[in-house]
């Protein structure tokens, strides 16, 4: 017997198919390894940075112990619905002819910054809105996924209280959340998208919701600009999201200046900026940050709505609504 090699009695026992699973399973994850050690370990980490795919798809066929399940092959269905912040997705499961194992299904965060493009249009297999909006922004292949979400959820809480009047997003970037606004409630007739740098790829999400809407075409502007010049009416609904530090503030003055409905989803709180009074000493300063702003918003005779959109997409996740009381 050569030396190392193992007894012909051992390796034909009843271990060995354990043995050679976990010696192909090692194969298998090395490549991971080399990018990320712990990649493989946390599931969400691995679908939205390495392939935003469930495992099984990467030829692992794991059992719930990660062990060889009984010989024999398993028919191909579907597990439960996997909903993440309400959106359902039903995963593939294989049952595994070759190795007679159960796959299973890679969480699929929605608060991931990366790219939505073609290869996630299986994820939105539904003729819901939002499951076509989602399409949409996978053919225009470079929006974050997190956007998607956080507009989506912005959009329909505003929705639902302001209707009517142009809808005017400051430091709206790309444009989703005016544009989703126009989609849910076709009341108003108009959008203004403002930012100080459009990004260039705006007009490739724009030009693919026009593809499947294109009842919106010719209804939004683009402008390039700071939000201090820019003509704000009292009938427009002022949105907007993730505004940082005072920039949020700004937009809150802008709209109460012009009498206009106003809806921010703030973020990156500047504690030297932005007014935290002397609340601090109770509670956290972003929040303190976001309370005085609601209560200098209805100190100027606006009635308030202070609402939630699903901290699994985003922490920074009050969303604060005002309108006059006229």
């Amino acid at each position: 017997m050569a030396a190392g090699a193992p007894p012909d009695g051992l390796w034909q026992g009843a271990d060995a198919p354990i043995s050679l699973e976990a010696s192909r399973l090692k194969d298998k994850l090395r490549p991971l390894k080399a990018r990320e050690r712990k990649e493989y370990l946390d599931l969400t980490k691995l679908d939205n940075a390495a392939a935003v795919r469930p495992l099984s798809l990467l030829g692992l066929r794991l059992g719930a112990t990660g062990r060889s399940a009984p010989a024999g092959p398993r028919p191909l269905h579907r597990v439960q619905e996997v909903r993440t912040v309400g959106y359902a997705s039903t995963v593939e499961r294989d049952g595994g002819a070759l190795s007679g194992q159960e796959g299973f299904a890679v969480a699929f965060s929605p608060s991931s910054r990366g790219r939505l493009t073609d290869r996630d249009l299986g994820r939105f297999p539904d003729d819901t809105l939002f499951h076509r909006l989602a399409r949409a922004v996978c053919h225009a292949g470079c929006l974050p996924r997190k956007e998607l979400y956080e507009a989506w959820e912005m959009g329909r809480r505003v929705r639902r209280l302001f209707r009517g009047g142009r809808v005017v997003d400051l430091g709206g970037g790309h444009g989703l959340l005016a544009q989703v606004m126009l989609l849910l409630d076709d009341s108003s007739a108009s959008a203004l998208v403002v930012d100080k740098a459009l990004p260039q790829s705006s007009a490739r999400v724009h030009d693919a919701l026009v593809d499947a809407w294109p009842r919106i075409s010719g209804r939004i502007a683009f402008v390039a600009s700071g939000l201090e010049d820019v003509e704000i009416q009292a009938a427009d609904v002022v949105v907007s999201s993730h505004a940082c530090g005072n920039l949020t503030d700004q937009v809150l003055d802008r709209a109460v200046a012009a009498g206009a409905r106003v809806a921010v989803l703030p973020c990156c709180h500047d504690t030297v900026t932005c007014e935290s009074g002397e609340l601090s000493g109770w509670i956290d300063r972003p929040l303190a940050i976001d309370i005085l702003r609601a209560v200098r918003l209805e100190q100027q005779d606006y009635r308030i709505w202070t609402q939630t959109i699903p901290a699994s997409i985003t922490p920074k996740n009050r969303l604060l609504l005002g309108a006059p009381m006229r």
